[in-house]
């Protein structure tokens, strides 16, 4: 009886198949073709990401080969263009990379604002990467060397979130040193407290103590 149910369920599946036979070469096909194309996609994403890694290199080389003298300021400016060109015209790591390149350079002549532009655009463009919260952080830095302690918060906030990164402790303090700047002791002391029950260790979490007492003592905290 089994043999016999086995023979009809294989003659059910051959004359299924021999029924839509070219529904399903259709599908193979299709399925074939669009795994070629990824595969060619791939390749080819490979390929730009290796040019555009051997660029950044190269770029960086020749900056780093300028030194610091005044007379290589032209030279710079070129390269910083080349750098930004490169961060906005690729993805992925090249582009997080790119971008964070320029954002260095900008930094190092004070240019907060355009370093800021790229220090966001890096963290944007890797958010699970592991300088997604280090962009951030400059990010916030630059924010506050520009008087926005809004984007500033905003950013140190975001930075912290990560407990893997090796500043988050110092983000959450500056967090809490900008609420506490600006008046709202309630909002610091949320990140003070959070820091020291996070980061008990660190000395950040010990400064932050420091403050709440001070902040207690002067009447600005129950």
């Amino acid at each position: 009886m089994e043999e016999i149910e086995k023979k009809t369920l294989s003659d059910r599946i051959g004359d299924f198949i021999a029924s839509y036979r070219k529904i399903i070469l259709g599908l193979l096909i299709t399925l074939f073709a669009s795994a070629a194309v990824v595969a060619v996609t791939l390749s080819v994403m490979n390929v730009q990401k290796e040019k555009g890694l051997v660029k950044l290199d190269s770029i960086q080389f020749e900056i780093e080969k300028l030194g610091s003298e005044e007379a290589d300021t032209q030279k710079k400016a070129e390269f910083f263009e080349e750098l930004k060109k490169l961060a906005s015209s690729s993805s992925g790591t090249v582009k997080t990379r790119a971008a964070m390149a320029a954002a260095d350079a900008a930094f190092a002549d004070k240019n907060w604002e355009e370093s800021r532009t790229y220090w966001l655009m890096a963290a944007s463009s890797q958010k699970k990467a592991y300088t997604n919260p280090l962009a951030l952080y400059n990010a916030a830095v630059c924010s506050e060397e520009l008087g926005d302690a809004d984007s500033a918060l905003r950013y140190f906030d975001e930075a912290s979130q990560n407990r893997d990164f090796p500043l988050a402790a110092r983000s959450l303090f500056n967090a809490g040193r900008i609420e506490e700047s600006r008046g709202n002791y309630t909002e610091a002391f949320t990140r003070y407290e959070k820091l020291e029950a996070s980061y008990a260790a660190s000395e950040w979490a010990h400064l932050a103590k420091s403050r709440v007492i001070a902040l207690r003592a002067a009447g600005k905290l129950q």
